[in-house]
């Protein structure tokens, strides 16, 4: 997909996190599933830890929960509080924490999945006891405009426009911009090391923690180069769910999937959201693109391996070094010139 190497560079970060703490939810605080919810994807501890990713067209489905249908859902906690990040040039849309599950792209469509979506919703621990019993606020996604005409009460099906389990654009099958954002499930989880999600491992030794906490760009359709996948997004677009008003957090404790539409065939039954991890975002330099010894994959500093690194992607003509149109203006034109080799190198020596 075509997107600025803002994007495409994010290799995530933030606020350094404690050195023991985990990007992935911990732990499960309640389980609730729908009916339908599969047999054998039923142990919520699936959602603890990293996912375990496939390709765009063929998800791993060993590390999973099934949440069921219409009204199934799951409440993750953390180590620690997720930040309310805000726009920086590696992560201009501001984006704080991503849901990961096994939707994929149908006959390689990526305006065509395989998806079935879940609300999202956050809640801050105000009193401290670690029950997830404090108000929750939604985000609303591109289907959902609140405040409603009645509160919103889920279990609520929120779409009722598609042919469910496929999700089209409704921008287009030819889009480039994602006209449904803002829900779990919806898109492709991609094999860790799979910098370019074209189903070839390029960074086999590359540590989950960096992969899947770099946000893809939900705005655009495709996966951003140099991240997981999944679907990402800003704490605050939180809203009050009978008003409609920001939720104004600066930071949140839990994080609630809950399946939001009902649906299914004969032969793959009810439709239900399948969710394979929740991740905070942790930004990184974005010129940040290798470790030691230029081995691909961020290692949160900016040295002499990253600028080796792509330039050994440019004069190979990989195409993950194609960053830049004419007049060094960010963004792939399918062209190798020194307008890339120009923009990375303006990218490494300017300060964050």
């Amino acid at each position: 997909m075509h997107k600025t190497i803002l994007a495409a560079l994010a290799i995530a970060t933030t606020t350094a996190p404690h050195a023991h703490a985990s990007p992935f939810a911990t732990r499960v605080v309640s389980y609730t599933p729908g009916p339908g919810a599969t047999a054998g994807f039923t142990n919520p501890a699936a959602a603890i830890g990293p996912p375990l990713g496939g390709s765009t067209s063929s998800p791993d489905n060993s590390k999973l929960v099934s949440l069921g249908s219409l009204g199934g859902s799951i409440t993750l906690a953390f180590d620690e509080p997720i930040p309310n990040l805000s726009p920086s040039p590696a992560n201009p849309l501001a984006l704080d924490l991503i849901v990961f599950g096994n939707a994929f792209y149908v006959a390689n469509n990526p305006n065509r999945r395989f998806a079935e979506p879940g609300i999202i919703e956050v809640s801050r621990d105000t009193n401290a006891n670690g029950l997830a019993d404090d108000h929750w606020f939604v985000i609303p996604g591109s289907h959902l405009t609140l405040p409603t005409s009645t509160p919103l009460t889920l279990p609520q099906n929120i779409f009722t426009q598609n042919n469910f389990p496929i999700l089209n654009n409704p921008l287009g099958q030819d889009a480039t911009n994602e006209g449904a954002l803002g829900y779990a499930d919806c898109t492709p989880t991609i094999a860790l090391g799979d910098l370019d999600a074209d189903g070839i491992i390029d960074a086999p030794l590359l540590n989950p923690d960096r992969f899947y906490t770099s946000p893809d760009d939900p705005t655009r359709v495709g996966i951003s180069p140099f991240t997981g996948g999944g679907d990402a997004v800003d704490i605050s677009a939180a809203r009050n769910p009978t008003t409609g008003d920001p939720a104004n957090l600066t930071t949140i404790d839990f994080v609630r999937i809950t399946t939001a539409l009902t649906g299914g065939t004969p032969a793959l039954g009810p439709i239900s959201t399948d969710l394979a991890a929740v991740a905070r975002v942790i930004v990184r330099p974005r010129a940040d693109i290798a470790g030691p010894g230029q081995s691909p994959g961020p290692d949160g500093q900016r040295t002499a391996d990253d600028i080796i690194l792509f330039l050994n992607w440019f004069f190979s003509t990989s195409p993950l070094a194609d960053i830049a149109s004419p007049g060094q203006t960010p963004g792939p034109d399918g062209n190798f010139t020194a307008d890339d080799i120009i923009v990375y190198l303006n990218w490494f020596f300017a300060p964050e």
